[in-house]
């Protein structure tokens, strides 16, 4: 009841966000697949609604705690997440629901990154995205997103986003389990990194 109630919630706020901004999307690489778990940098708050309105897929984020999301102005994303800081356990098995009802996980492998400043800074990829992979058995879908520094700066005051802007996303190839080498946080961080660099010549 309560999931069904929030995903309302995050639904309206989609509707609602959807209808107010004007970004314009750019969605480049490989054809999307309908599911996946998808791997993306991450810059700030504003990232998953960037990444489900770019992408048009219905997708869930997980992420390690509520911080400041539960506060205004960033309530709205922190409904429409899995909360890792409530047990592992128990984030499986509400992506494993989530999957069941046709959503993409979405994940960000640089974890907390309230600390970046520049959008091109890729951090050190942790491990629990090929662990939510495997047992999730959903592919991983490298993504990189650019544009969001120029929407919502990390300035002091700048407490609201800009409504409009460019977004780019530039969409990898699916890596497979059966990929997955000896340094796989490596190769992801090398593949996020290399999407968001090629996003730029556009």
């Amino acid at each position: 009841m309560a999931n069904r109630i929030k995903d309302a919630i995050y639904e309206a706020g989609l509707y609602l966000f959807r209808n107010i901004s004007n970004y314009e999307f750019i969605v480049l690489g490989d054809n999307i697949p309908s599911q996946s778990l998808i791997a993306s940098n991450h810059f700030g708050t504003l990232d998953p609604f960037l990444i489900n309105q770019g992408l048009e897929r219905k997708l869930i984020s997980i992420s390690g705690g509520s911080g400041g999301l539960f506060l205004p102005p960033h309530f709205i994303p922190g409904v429409g997440r899995i909360d890792l800081s409530k047990g592992l356990r128990k984030a499986i098995k509400t992506a494993e629901e989530y999957k069941e009802k046709g959503y993409s996980i979405l994940i960000f492998p640089e974890g907390n990154t309230a600390a970046k400043i520049n959008e091109e800074d890729i951090f050190e990829m942790k491990r629990g995205v090929f662990y939510f992979s495997e047992k999730l058995n959903l592919p991983i879908l490298p993504i990189s997103l650019r544009g969001v520094q120029n929407i919502w700066p990390k300035i002091p005051n700048k407490r609201f986003p800009l409504l409009n802007g460019k977004v780019i996303l530039n969409v990898g190839r699916e890596i497979k389990s059966s990929e997955i080498g000896e340094c796989p946080c490596e190769r992801l961080r090398d593949e996020i990194s290399n999407l968001y660099k090629q996003s730029k010549l556009i």
